[in-house]
Protein backbone atom coordinates (compact mmCIF):
# COMPACT_ATOMS: atom_id res chain seq x y z
CA UNK A 1 0.00 0.00 0.00
CA UNK A 2 1.84 3.09 -1.05
CA UNK A 3 0.59 6.23 0.80
CA UNK A 4 0.60 10.05 -0.15
CA UNK A 5 1.02 13.07 2.07
CA UNK A 6 0.04 16.66 0.82
CA UNK A 7 1.29 19.89 2.57
CA UNK A 8 1.18 23.72 1.09
CA UNK A 9 3.45 24.87 -1.37
CA UNK A 10 5.32 26.93 0.58
CA UNK A 11 6.90 25.14 3.23
CA UNK A 12 8.34 22.20 0.36
CA UNK A 13 11.55 23.23 1.24
CA UNK A 14 11.32 22.55 5.06
CA UNK A 15 9.82 19.42 4.61
CA UNK A 16 12.18 18.30 1.47
CA UNK A 17 15.21 19.08 4.40
CA UNK A 18 13.18 17.73 7.22
CA UNK A 19 13.20 14.11 4.31
CA UNK A 20 16.80 14.49 3.74
CA UNK A 21 17.74 14.49 7.18
CA UNK A 22 15.70 11.71 8.56
CA UNK A 23 17.23 9.93 5.54
CA UNK A 24 20.71 10.31 6.05
CA UNK A 25 20.33 9.40 9.33
CA UNK A 26 18.67 6.08 8.71
CA UNK A 27 21.06 5.09 5.58
CA UNK A 28 24.41 6.20 8.30
CA UNK A 29 22.43 3.63 10.51
CA UNK A 30 22.06 0.83 7.88
CA UNK A 31 25.13 1.15 6.33
CA UNK A 32 26.68 1.02 9.97
CA UNK A 33 24.66 -2.61 10.36
CA UNK A 34 26.05 -3.67 6.96
CA UNK A 35 29.47 -3.35 7.92
CA UNK A 36 29.31 -4.84 11.18
CA UNK A 37 27.59 -7.51 9.68
CA UNK A 38 30.30 -7.91 7.42
CA UNK A 39 32.93 -7.52 9.96
CA UNK A 40 31.03 -10.89 11.52
CA UNK A 41 31.12 -12.42 8.15
CA UNK A 42 27.73 -12.39 7.19
CA UNK A 43 27.03 -11.84 2.96
CA UNK A 44 26.34 -8.14 1.81
CA UNK A 45 22.75 -7.46 1.59
CA UNK A 46 20.94 -7.84 -1.36
CA UNK A 47 19.95 -4.49 -1.79
CA UNK A 48 23.44 -3.64 -2.51
CA UNK A 49 24.64 -4.42 -5.82
CA UNK A 50 27.73 -6.50 -6.14
CA UNK A 51 29.90 -3.77 -7.75
CA UNK A 52 29.11 -1.09 -5.03
CA UNK A 53 29.49 -3.69 -2.31
CA UNK A 54 33.11 -3.96 -3.62
CA UNK A 55 33.28 -0.36 -3.60
CA UNK A 56 32.23 -0.16 -0.38
CA UNK A 57 34.79 -2.54 0.73
CA UNK A 58 37.65 -0.72 -1.15
CA UNK A 59 36.17 2.11 0.60
CA UNK A 60 36.18 0.79 4.47
CA UNK A 61 39.96 -0.70 3.94
CA UNK A 62 41.77 2.33 2.28
CA UNK A 63 39.90 5.86 2.65
CA UNK A 64 42.46 7.72 5.15
CA UNK A 65 39.85 10.07 6.01
CA UNK A 66 37.11 7.15 6.72
CA UNK A 67 39.63 5.29 9.03
CA UNK A 68 40.50 8.14 10.99
CA UNK A 69 36.59 8.98 11.73
CA UNK A 70 36.58 5.10 12.79
CA UNK A 71 39.47 5.61 15.10
CA UNK A 72 38.53 8.79 16.74
CA UNK A 73 35.01 7.10 17.26
CA UNK A 74 36.34 4.01 18.11
CA UNK A 75 38.12 6.17 21.33
CA UNK A 76 35.17 8.04 22.20
CA UNK A 77 33.14 5.74 22.85
CA UNK A 78 35.59 3.47 25.39
CA UNK A 79 36.54 6.91 26.58
CA UNK A 80 36.99 6.95 30.76
CA UNK A 81 34.34 9.94 31.20
CA UNK A 82 36.80 11.26 34.07
CA UNK A 83 36.78 7.91 36.29
CA UNK A 84 32.87 7.23 35.83
CA UNK A 85 32.99 4.49 32.86
CA UNK A 86 32.75 4.85 29.50
CA UNK A 87 29.30 7.63 28.10
CA UNK A 88 26.30 5.01 27.66
CA UNK A 89 23.86 7.89 27.66
CA UNK A 90 21.71 6.05 29.96
CA UNK A 91 21.50 8.59 32.77
CA UNK A 92 18.65 10.83 31.64
CA UNK A 93 18.40 14.14 31.12
CA UNK A 94 21.39 14.94 33.49
CA UNK A 95 24.87 14.32 32.67
CA UNK A 96 27.01 11.74 34.43
CA UNK A 97 28.90 14.75 35.83
CA UNK A 98 26.00 15.98 37.06
CA UNK A 99 24.75 12.99 38.46
CA UNK A 100 28.24 12.72 40.49
CA UNK A 101 27.81 16.58 42.12
CA UNK A 102 24.52 15.62 42.81
CA UNK A 103 25.68 12.44 44.70
CA UNK A 104 28.64 14.61 46.54
CA UNK A 105 26.07 17.24 47.71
Amino acid sequence: MQKSYRWAPEIEGGVRRAFNAAAKLRLKDAMGDVRKAHRAGKPPPLWIAPSVWQDLLNFWATDESFKKLSAAGKKNRASDNEGLGPSLHSGGSRSFKGHARKLVS
